[in-house]
């Protein structure tokens, strides 16, 4: 039996490929940066509208 070369990998910075003498290399996906920051405006306007549902439930 003979050892196989690990699967490549996926991670949170890229994918990993592996090479014939079983190295895995990491690429980075560089849309991940864009889906991050659109992750985070799309967050930033949930709170500001459960922001101003809150202030106007305290103004009734």
């Amino acid at each position: 039996m003979g050892a196989t070369a690990p699967e490549p990998q996926m991670g949170a910075h890229g994918r990993g490929e592996t090479t014939p003498t079983g190295c895995v290399h990491v690429t980075r996906d560089p849309g991940a940066g864009r889906q991050r920051a659109d992750m985070d405006l799309t967050r930033a306007s949930r709170i500001d509208r459960l922001d101003t549902a809150l202030a106007r439930l305290a103004d009734v």
